[in-house]
């Protein structure tokens, strides 16, 4: 990261990482090194997330059939807030597993 800041001082670094490798480390290096990043939520790891999602009460509507909530939040480890992007996907056949919430880091 140093290489690409020195060499690209003035451009914003992004990246999307499987939720998969989603941890407190990953997580606080990536905001450390103000990496902008998107990494899908297992629910399955943060219940109390999953119960707030659920008893969220600001979703927003961009577009018919897609609600999201965001929300600044921090699991128990870790040591920061990060802010947290659930999305709701309205179709017409019920899915099996619920769409994951999403983390976005480096953004206001």
């Amino acid at each position: 990261m140093g290489q690409v800041r020195r060499g690209l001082p003035c451009t914003s670094v992004e990246t999307r990482i499987d939720g998969a490798f989603l941890n407190r480390t990953i997580a606080e290096q990536l905001n450390s090194l103000k990496v902008e990043c998107t990494i899908p939520v297992p629910f399955g790891r943060f219940a109390t997330l999953k119960g707030l999602v659920e008893g969220g009460k600001r979703w927003r509507r961009p577009t018919e059939g897609i609600d999201y909530l965001e929300t600044r939040w921090k699991p128990k480890l870790w040591n920061a807030r990060h802010r947290f992007i659930p999305i709701e996907k309205r179709v017409r056949r019920r899915h099996k597993l619920p769409f994951p919430a999403i983390l976005i880091m480096g953004c206001a």
